[in-house]
């Protein structure tokens, strides 16, 4: 961080290294609280606890923003009442939180970075916080950018095969290193990381990242691909990343559907105009007797969510959750899946299992 400019007004502003924190001291008892983590941590761990701390305050929580300027990953915390704007040469990336506390990282390539109270007015260019607290409604810094992530480290060339058991070791010994290639062939290159080889045509969603990377829904106590326990230090830094499989259908014969997209249920889905148009995957439900419709049911892909929709079929959906009975889906009904709901279409019964419950 090259300079960071305070903004005058009623609130204080914060630095320690290169954190930055400003917020509304009205409440005293949570100020306290949440300065005093400033002596006790650094980097993204410092952001979390604020984020921890925010939420044990509830309604007592003042308005806040806090992020990390120096180090590899910049990461944020807003609340409402504040907000911050990152400058990416002429282009402002504003986060501003509508209900909550907002998490993220900040542009790698951001250049000017303010962080202030709703109706803070401009930084005094006069001024140049090294450290410590004074009062003051915002804060600009001006940082210096940075460049693309770094690769990840070359395959040794003595092994077929390279792989991080990273089971058995804390979850913090793991903080801030950069996961080495899985399954990487000897003298061959390096798979892309998950965001970076995703298609192009991939959703992007939010969650959170497994200490080797790996893009899981905010709610996940273990990552979906390589089972490691998702750390305190990860789970509250919310960014976007390509959206894995949500579940799977298993039908009564065995045989299973990746759920990866919308997706249309019958046993002629093809005719289904939201398919001719590509904008659902056909699943074709084999029924010999016929008691499927040809374009039956609808899936539907929201975030992490798995939604079900009957298509006007003539013997409808049915659905069983639990141990409820079976019961039909109304009109317009949209049902969001659980893990373990099973589904009637026609003569077929298929059993739903979300990868991410």
């Amino acid at each position: 961080m090259e300079r960071l400019e305070v903004c005058p007004g009623t609130g204080l502003v914060a630095r320690r290294g290169g954190a930055v924190v400003v917020l509304d001291p009205s409440d005293r008892a949570g100020t306290e609280r949440l300065l005093g983590l400033l002596d006790e941590l650094t980097g993204e761990a410092l952001v979390e606890a604020l984020a921890v701390a925010v939420a044990e305050l509830g309604d007592d929580a003042p308005p806040i923003a806090a992020a990390i300027l120096e180090g590899d990953r910049r990461a944020f915390l807003v609340r409402p009442g504040a907000s911050i704007v990152a400058r990416v040469g002429e282009v402002e990336h504003e986060a501003v939180p509508e209900q909550g506390e907002r998490l993220g990282a900040l542009p790698r390539a951001s250049e000017r970075v303010r962080l202030a109270l709703d109706g803070a007015g401009e930084p005094m260019p006069a001024s140049d916080l090294a450290d410590g607290i004074v009062p003051g409604a915002g804060a600009e810094a001006t940082v210096a950018p940075l460049g693309p992530p770094p690769a990840p480290p070359p395959a040794p060339a003595s092994l077929d095969v390279v792989s991080l058991d990273a089971a058995s070791a804390p979850a913090d010994s793991l903080a801030g290193l950069e996961p080495l290639p899985v399954g990487v062939p000897a003298g061959g290159e390096a798979a892309p990381a998950e965001a970076a080889g995703a298609d192009e045509g991939a959703v992007l969603v939010p969650g959170v990242r497994c200490p080797r990377d790996h893009h899981n829904s905010p709610d996940a106590r273990f990552c979906h691909r390589c089972g490691i326990r998702m750390g305190a230090h990860r789970s509250l830094v919310i960014v976007e990343g390509p959206r894995p499989p949500l579940g799977v259908l298993v039908l009564d014969d065995g045989g299973t559907f990746a759920i990866v997209s919308d997706a249309i249920l019958g046993r002629e889905p093809t005719a289904d105009a939201v398919v001719q148009q590509g904008e659902a995957e056909p699943l074709t439900i084999d029924d010999p007797e016929r008691l499927a419709s040809r374009a039956h049911a609808r899936l539907w892909l929201e975030g992490w969510e798995v939604l079900l929709e009957d298509r006007a079929s003539a013997n409808g959906t049915w659905v069983r959750e639990g141990d409820d009975t079976w019961r039909r889906l109304g009109p317009d009904e949209r049902l969001s899946l659980r893990s373990g709901t099973r589904i009637k279409i026609g003569g077929r019964e298929l059993l739903f299992e979300h990868h991410h419950q």
